[in-house]
């Protein structure tokens, strides 16, 4: 039996990270919200109660993780660094709590973190960002 050439496993490695953000984050909740108001338009017509899709949707779309790890994503800071470093910030409660919270530390005064991580967190933080005076 002959394996998978590795011009198939990076196609199914490209194909499986081109659906998480894709389906995940933005087709399913697009959907989901689409069904949800015509179930809502139908069972009101026979006075039925309908369901209510819209916080499933909304933590779809954030993969079930706080939006603010998700929108660090963005900033360049990967899901699994934006898990650890959302709570050493305070659990800021939006992105520019959390991006005001990297931009007052020094990017040395964040443990726990590899010296790899520390580069991608780097331009968000004191060392960087420029203080507006």
């Amino acid at each position: 039996m002959e394996g998978k050439s590795s011009e198939d496993a990076d196609e199914a490695l490209e194909t499986y990270l081109e659906f998480t953000p894709q389906w995940v984050n933005f087709k399913a909740p697009l959907m989901i919200t689409a069904v949800n108001r015509i179930q809502n338009e139908v069972l009101r017509r026979y006075d039925r109660k309908p369901g209510e899709y819209n916080v499933f949707c909304s933590q779809l779309e954030s993969m079930f993780m706080s939006p603010v790890i998700v929108a660090l994503e963005e900033y360049g800071v990967p899901i699994q660094l934006g898990k650890r470093l959302v709570p050493m910030l305070g659990s800021p409660e939006t992105l520019d709590e959390a991006l005001t919270a990297l931009a007052k530390r020094q990017v040395q005064e964040i443990k726990g973190v590899s010296n790899f991580e520390r580069e991608l967190i780097r331009p968000l933080c004191k060392d960087e960002v420029p203080d507006g005076s």
